[in-house]
């Protein structure tokens, strides 16, 4: 029997009943590695299996991403995604949503417009929804496909443009800052032992000597 919060962690299950309390779009903030994806697999399992029967649309800043998620989405709760559509395609009945990238989706707007006017159920779920100004082509593609979505979970780490342009699905408090519906922050997730770890790279450099936390040692990095 499918239980709506089995298997998240805890600020998951926080979130989702919140979620699942509000109306209207909801933006969730959490720091990367913290299990966005996750939670909102689950947010768009619930929805599938509702009367709604709603399908997904979920917009990535890239087609790496894309992947990523329907494998996710799949994985964590057998959701099947597609990340092949074009405009003009009739809903995918063999599927339970759609995988696609900012930059497709001002051109598959009308379609998904098409799918609702028909009669489908849609949510969207726009990823990393900070790539997106409102003043711009990724903008407008999601805000057209929210005017016909039920409900809309817009996801981010960081819900803040170095422009500053406002950005679609975000509401903003009297100063001009994001205020999510939910916020899980880098304090927690270390806390809860689930940040990822912080990797440096080195791009054309040669170390000299290793880096050390001890303030007793004399090495450094070069």
């Amino acid at each position: 029997m499918f239980n709506e919060f089995d298997g998240l962690r805890d600020w998951q299950k926080d979130a989702l009943e919140r979620y699942l309390a509000t109306d209207g779009p909801f933006l969730a903030c959490a720091c990367p590695g913290s299990g966005k994806t996750r939670f909102a697999s689950r947010v768009m399992a619930i929805h599938n299996r509702s009367r709604r029967k709603a399908f997904a649309v979920v917009a990535c800043p890239t087609d790496a991403i894309k992947d990523q998620w329907a494998a996710s989405a799949h994985l964590s709760d057998g959701l099947n995604l597609t990340t092949r559509i074009s405009s003009g395609d009739a809903a995918p009945a063999a599927y339970d949503g759609a995988a696609v990238t900012y930059a497709q989706l001002p051109g598959l707007a009308s379609t998904i417009k098409t799918w609702a006017r028909n009669g489908s159920s849609v949510v969207i779920v726009p990823d990393e929804i900070h790539h997106c100004s409102e003043n711009a082509a990724w903008g407008y593609g999601v805000a057209a496909v929210g005017e016909v979505a039920f409900r809309v979970l817009a996801l981010s780490g960081t819900p803040f443009r170095s422009d500053g342009n406002p950005i679609p699905f975000v509401p903003y408090d009297n100063l001009g800052f994001a205020s999510p519906h939910y916020a899980y922050t880098y304090s927690q997730a270390i806390a809860d032992g689930v940040c990822r770890r912080v990797m440096f790279r080195l791009r054309d450099a040669h170390v000299v000597r290793k880096w050390s936390t001890d303030s007793a040692a004399e090495e450094r990095l070069w």
